[in-house]
């Protein structure tokens, strides 16, 4: 047979297995299958028979735009069964290039047949894509962390792959929008990859290990930290076995370091461990039972292969949503995706909802994303509900679309979108009035805050619809009607803004507590606006309390203090009180930080865990005041 025509065909070895009855799958912990019990049979391939040798069955777990028996039918299948392993492949529906969700219930399905066939935990192995269906079965079915012993990801796109980026501009395969690459100055991670990496990346008593190549062009970036590498894994460069050595993307399904690194996992307890690997494995190019000049001529004709397939797949025009069951960023509880109309327009919003075992009505924080991000990004990145799944809280997260901005950005700086009644407040301020009936939120505890133009925009919110909200935060944001930059020092006077913003507060106008946030050396919003923001503040609150503008508000700080992160930055706070000593601002100033989520998750875009937690700060302030009829701020 030729190497296309067997790139081309799909095998299946030996017998399918028998499914479970459809009611003992229903009764199986995790999500149900979307996929009937028979199709998803019909994608796991093994031997007869288990029997049941020395070794851990196997399952081999393919990666995009290929089938099984092209990714592992000439190396890892024939190697692993002639060490003695039992070995079965997964075939995924549409080589792969549809959603990596529905894919991975076949890899759920196939982890419960095997182990349930051999009674005992198997190995599993996926490469390139194939690294995500394990992982994403592990995350949402809680039995199926108990039925593994080693999981090995091979070149594994586990946070984003250049593909995607330059496939995924407009329109591509759904399981290519779920895997690229997030980029500083832009993108944020996938929905899926958000939800996936959040929080834990290695969960349940399962021994992981990456195994991955620093010359990879396809699994980017590769240093200095590798887009493949998990938190919590042995993770293993084939360049730290032998250093200078080449292996691109497809040379990872047969390169002999890799293989001893993957062997190595399989033999021994845990995961793999670089100290036991042989430096003389450097000698050899291509595994053992792989002739080497086969293994190049297979690889440049699956790279053609691979190339067709993704032209000839209907594209989509973004990447498919989650599934209800996938929680982003929380420990517990649950989030959804949800939409608000309004004859302004509509907004998606992502809703954190927390555990049952909170009861009564809760607060609930209404939370902007920044410029270039994305809500499930913020809700990551900011650890808003992970703070939330510990205390009881909501938190909803509305999401700027690019047709309203092309950078995401919330159009504080619009005229149409800085009054009561027309454009984006109008739709933030349904959102808040959607969750507040439809869940048990406090009505006199909602907050909003924000981030960058989120913080402007919290800014905006709490001054056209401050009956709405009993306190706002602003992290690295500036003053209301600012000019629509964010990159320079706001020039409109602080008394300008804040004769504007009581002008808009009207006879709803109560003094509001504010939080604040920045960086001292801030690139993007410099501590100036927030500076001005805060004098803005506090003029309103000085007019507010008596309608006039009287210093009956101190200017000053009541009181100030020190701190700093372990291993981070120093910071300062700024209290500032109403006439009645009653706290009305906490301004944090921390020194050397630039223009970042403080305190925020490192895998996601402005974010730097050397800051305070600004989200614990943040709610801690916030939290204290709940609405009340009084236009001064009370005590207590």
């Amino acid at each position: 047979m030729s190497i296309r025509a067997a790139l081309l065909s799909v095998c299946v070895a030996g017998t399918i297995l028998v499914a479970p009855s459809a009611r003992a799958a229903h009764a199986l912990p995790g999500p149900a299958y979307s996929v009937p019990l028979k199709t998803l049979a019909r994608g796991l391939h093994c031997a007869a028979s288990f029997p049941r040798r020395g070794h851990k069955p196997v399952l081999l777990v393919h990666g995009t735009t290929v089938t099984d028996e092209e990714n592992w039918g000439w190396n890892y299948l024939p190697q692993l069964r002639r060490l003695g392993f039992d070995v079965c492949t997964v075939l995924m529906p549409h080589y792969a290039l549809s959603d990596v969700q529905i894919s991975s219930e076949y890899v759920v399905y196939a982890i419960r047949r095997m182990a349930q066939q051999a009674h005992r935990k198997i190995d599993v192995i996926g490469l390139s894509q194939g690294s995500l269906e394990p992982r994403w079965a592990i995350r949402w079915w809680p039995d199926v962390r108990t039925l593994i012993d080693d999981y090995v990801s091979m070149a594994g796109t586990n946070h984003g792959a250049a593909f995607g980026n330059a496939s995924c501009s407009q329109s591509c395969a759904p399981a290519l929008w779920q895997q690229y690459a997030r980029t500083d100055d832009y993108r944020a991670a996938p929905q899926l990859l958000t939800a996936l990496n959040a929080i834990d990346e290695t969960p349940g008593n399962v021994s992981y290990t990456s195994a991955y190549s620093l010359t990879d062009w396809v699994v980017q970036p590769s240093a200095p930290n590798s887009s493949a590498a998990l938190a919590g894994a042995s993770n293993i460069a084939v360049q730290d076995v032998c250093p200078g050595r080449f292996v691109e993307h497809l040379q990872s399904a047969w390169d002999a370091v890799y293989y001893s690194i993957v062997i190595d996992a399989l033999t021994h307890p845990g995961p793999a461990k670089l100290s036991r690997i042989s430096t003389s494995v450097c000698s050899q190019l291509a595994m053992p039972g792989v002739d080497a000049a086969d293994a190049v001529a297979r690889s440049a004709e699956l790279y053609a292969v691979i190339t067709a397939r993704q032209a000839q797949f209907p594209k989509t025009a973004a990447e498919p949503k989650l599934a209800p069951y996938a929680t982003v960023g929380a420990l517990s509880g649950r989030t959804s995706w949800n939409t608000a109309t309004t004859p302004f327009g509509s907004r998606d919003y992502l809703l954190y909802q927390p555990p049952g075992s909170f009861s009564g009505r809760r607060p609930l924080v209404v939370y902007l994303h920044g410029c270039s991000e994305r809500a499930d990004a913020a809700a990551v990145a900011s650890h808003y509900n992970e703070l939330a799944s510990r205390l009881g809280f909501y938190v909803a997260y509305p999401d700027q679309p690019t047709s309203a901005n092309g950078n995401k950005c919330w159009n504080w700086f619009l005229p149409d979108d800085q009054h009561r009644g027309s454009g984006e407040p109008a739709i933030l301020a349904q959102i808040t009035r959607t969750v507040t009936r439809r869940y048990p939120v406090d009505p006199r505890r909602v907050y909003v805050t924000g981030i960058s133009a989120g913080g402007l925009m919290s800014v905006v919110m709490a001054t056209t619809y401050p009956e709405l909200y009993a306190a706002v935060g602003s992290e690295a944001g500036g003053q209301y009607r600012c000019q629509p930059t964010l990159t320079v020092p706001c020039v409109v006077p602080p008394q300008q803004s804040a004769t504007w913003a009581y002008e808009e507060m009207g006879r709803r106008a109560h003094q509001i507590p504010l939080f604040t946030i920045v960086g001292d050396i801030d690139a993007v919003s410099p501590a100036h606006n927030t500076q001005n923001l805060i004098e803005q503040w506090l003029m309103v609150a000085d007019m507010v309390d008596n309608g006039a503008q009287d210093g009956s508000v101190r200017q000053s700080p009541k009181s100030s203090g020190r701190g700093s992160v372990r291993g981070g930055y120093p910071y300062s706070i700024d209290y500032y009180a109403n006439r009645r000593g009653c706290s009305l601002i906490e301004a944090w100033l921390v020194a050397g930080m630039n223009h970042a989520h403080s305190g925020g998750d490192p895998e996601q875009n402005w974010s730097d865990p050397r800051g305070p937690d600004a989200a614990a700060a943040s709610y801690r302030f916030l939290s204290r005041f709940s609405l009340s009829s009084s236009r001064e701020l009370r005590c207590g």
